[in-house]
């Protein structure tokens, strides 16, 4: 009878370390590193896409690469275990644009998503640069 017992406690264990490894963490760093060609001199045109997560309501999303250097400061909202999105609420110290015209204090930037185990990211259909509405796959870094 304990060994059933126990072998029902090992079980339900691991499938709650199963849940918790799939929720969104509320701290941790994601990239995404994109190449979009080159110059018509053949410079290479590269961007990484980085998200911190600093804590349960608060994100920084960068973005760094060829002639860009971004910097903005999110508000974090809980959607599912599963899934945040990103505010935007302010631009960063180092952001090279600070562009109020592109972003706007409340607009929704992207959502991240735990999906099988992959950090899936949505832009949003306004997100004014090229990603609007695209997906991709970060990888946690730290």
């Amino acid at each position: 009878m304990k060994r059933v017992t126990l072998f029902y406690t090992l079980i339900a264990l691991l499938g709650l370390a199963q849940v918790q490894a799939q929720s969104i963490p509320t701290v941790g760093q994601f990239t995404h590193t994109e190449s979009l060609g080159k110059t018509a001199g053949g410079t290479g045109i590269f961007y990484t896409h980085t998200i911190e997560l600093k804590n349960a309501q608060s994100a920084l999303y960068s973005v760094d690469g060829y002639q860009a250097s971004s910097r903005l400061e999110c508000k974090v909202v809980k959607l599912s275990a599963h899934k945040i999105q990103l505010i935007f609420d302010h631009f960063g110290e180092h952001d090279m644009f600070k562009n109020g015209e592109l972003y706007r204090k409340g607009q929704a930037l992207m959502t991240l998503e735990n999906k099988n185990g992959k950090w899936l990211v949505q832009y949003a259909k306004d997100y004014p640069m090229d990603q609007q509405g695209k997906s991709f796959v970060f990888k946690k870094t730290k």
